[in-house]
C-alpha cells in the first residue's frame, strides 16, 4: 500500500457527504429515482483524508446508480455506530433497488477488474476497479466494506471507518 499517501486533517464530514451526495442529484432527477440522504452526524469534525473518503463514497454511489433501473431508489445513510473514549466508528451505507449481485460474484467483488453485468441500462460497465479501490482504501484507514445483496432486489454496501476523536475537535 505504499502508493497510497494519506493526508489526514480534521474535516467536516457532513460537508464531504453533502458534496458527494449532490454529485448524483441531477442523475437521480433525470432518471425519476428516489435518492435519499439520512445523516445522524451533526457537524462532526473528524480526522480523515478528504480525497480518500470522497473517492470511496463516490465509488459506492456510482455503482448503486449504475445498477439501479430508472424509477428505482438509492438510500445513502451515515451514522455513528460506536464511541468509546477517544474512538468512534462510523458507517456510510448505500442501499439500492438495483439488479443485485449473485453469491458467486460476491466472493470476488473486491478483486481488481471484477465485473458481473452491465445493469441492463446499456451503459459502459466501467473498469471494475471502483469496489477494489474503495475496499483497499477502507482497509488502509482501519475499516472495511460489507455487502448484502440479492439478485433482482438490490444491494446494500456498508463502508465502516474508525476515527480518533479529540475533545478539541
Amino acid at each position: 500500500m505504499e502508493m497510497f499517501k494519506m493526508k489526514v486533517a480534521v474535516q467536516d464530514v457532513d460537508a464531504i457527504v453533502a458534496e458527494v451526495f449532490s454529485m448524483f442529484e441531477e442523475v437521480a432527477q433525470n432518471r425519476d429515482m428516489d435518492y435519499i440522504l439520512s445523516s445522524e452526524l451533526k457537524g462532526e469534525a473528524l480526522p480523515v483524508d478528504r480525497m480518500f473518503l470522497e473517492m470511496m463514497l463516490t465509488n459506492l454511489l456510482s455503482n448503486a446508480f449504475k445498477f439501479t433501473p430508472d424509477g428505482g431508489t438509492v438510500d445513502f445513510t451515515i451514522r455513528e455506530v460506536s464511541r468509546e473514549e477517544n474512538r468512534g466508528t462510523y458507517e456510510f451505507a448505500v442501499r439500492d433497488t438495483g439488479v443485485g449481485m449473485s453469491p458467486e460474484f460476491m466472493k470476488r467483488m473486491f478483486e481488481p477488474f471484477a465485473q458481473e453485468h452491465d445493469g441492463g441500462r446499456g451503459e459502459s460497465r466501467g473498469s471494475g476497479l471502483g469496489l477494489s479501490i474503495a475496499h483497499q482504501l477502507a482497509e488502509l484507514m482501519g475499516g472495511g466494506i460489507r455487502a448484502v445483496s440479492e439478485e433482482g432486489k438490490g444491494t446494500e454496501m456498508t463502508l465502516w471507518l474508525p476515527f480518533e476523536i479529540s475533545e478539541t475537535m
